[in-house]
């Protein structure tokens, strides 16, 4: 059963990296007008801090799908 529950769960996290992460995106760039980088800069000014919003943000998906390795 744990088995099952783990596959269960990897095949759900690849949907969502793969199809609702991808149109969640699309229809914020089309609602915004900006790319992703520009809303991560959107009233950040220059210097570490901006850097490390875009560091945080650059792939959330990428984190999700490491934090439900067991």
């Amino acid at each position: 059963m744990k088995h099952f529950l783990r596959v269960v769960t990897q095949f759900f996290a690849f949907l969502y990296c793969k199809c609702l992460w991808r149109g969640l995106k699309f229809v914020a760039r089309k609602l915004t007008g900006r790319c992703e980088l520009q809303r991560i800069c959107y009233n950040n000014k220059h210097g570490a801090r901006r850097t490390l919003k875009i560091a945080e943000r650059s792939c959330p998906s990428c984190r999700f799908i490491d934090s439900l390795q067991i």
